[in-house]
């Protein structure tokens, strides 16, 4: 598991030495935190090893329900290490993204749900 995270992330970093690069990419694009970059990737494994379970087969060869299985762990993997450094560097979690702009647009009524 850990060739393959490695192998994946020179991948999908760019050459950066940050390992949660490509998750946090999206919060520093402004469409969403990175913990639902996170769970996006993870749905969307979910979703394919669904499809297997329901049909017992996959339309891409090239990726198999096992390899589809692992990207999930590793996922997982990545999330409790993203968290636990997040936890490390900046102590308690930040308020929401929804919530920040809330602030910024002078909805004090704003309720997150």
């Amino acid at each position: 598991m850990v060739e393959i995270t490695a192998r994946k992330n020179a991948d999908y970093t760019s050459g950066s030495d940050d390992p949660f690069f490509n998750f946090t990419r999206v919060e520093a694009l402004q469409i969403t935190e990175t913990e639902r970059g996170f769970l996006t990737r993870m749905t969307d494994k979910l979703a394919r090893i669904t499809t297997f379970v329901n049909k017992g087969v996959l339309q891409v060869a090239d990726e198999s329900v096992e390899d589809t299985l692992l990207d999930l762990a590793n996922y997982c993997v990545l999330m409790a290490g993203y968290i636990r450094s997040k936890k490390q560097m900046h102590g308690p979690a930040p308020l929401p993204m929804s919530t920040v702009r809330a602030i910024n647009n002078n909805n004090y009524n704003y309720v997150e749900r």
